[in-house]
């Protein structure tokens, strides 16, 4: 579900993949897009760390839900060394500028099935700390799902 603007939330996330049909062995590509849809500056952190849903929030900027075909289980575990994002990973986007990031999906999920997957990202920033005397947004969005069909 994507996040609507509001006056405390002005930011949009979007997911896109490269193609919508993939063979399975070739890498599912996606890019993640942070865009300041409000009026005025907003700090972000632009690290946008992909890393496991349930990894703690210092050192996940990204998430990623993914619903495969019946019977699909991701056999990929991964982990993430990373620590909390440091000063330089924050950025001021101005009204319209966005950040973005891409991935490389099959480095973290198995993606092995023929069929379609329905992928979801999710942006979260817990860091409350003033960066350059600038306080970062804080929360969580959503962005809308994608479908990829692996052939």
């Amino acid at each position: 579900m994507q996040e609507k603007k509001t006056d405390t939330n002005p930011l949009e996330l979007t997911l896109e993949a490269k193609v919508a049909s993939i063979s399975l062995d070739e890498s599912v590509l996606v890019r993640v897009i942070l865009r300041n849809i409000g009026s005025a500056p907003i700090t972000v952190n632009s690290r946008m760390l992909l890393n496991h849903p349930t990894a703690p929030d210092a050192a996940r900027e990204i998430d990623m839900a993914i619903s495969g075909p019946t019977n699909y289980i991701n056999l990929k575990r991964f982990h993430v060394n990373a620590g909390p994002a440091s000063p330089n990973h924050f950025v001021v986007l101005q009204p319209e500028e966005s950040v973005e990031c891409h991935y490389d999906l099959t480095q973290y999920f198995s993606l092995h099935v023929p069929g379609e997957y329905k992928i979801v990202a999710r942006y979260t920033n817990r860091s409350q700390e003033s960066i350059y005397g600038k306080r970062p947004w804080v929360g969580s969005l959503t962005s809308e799902a994608i479908t990829i069909k692996r052939l």
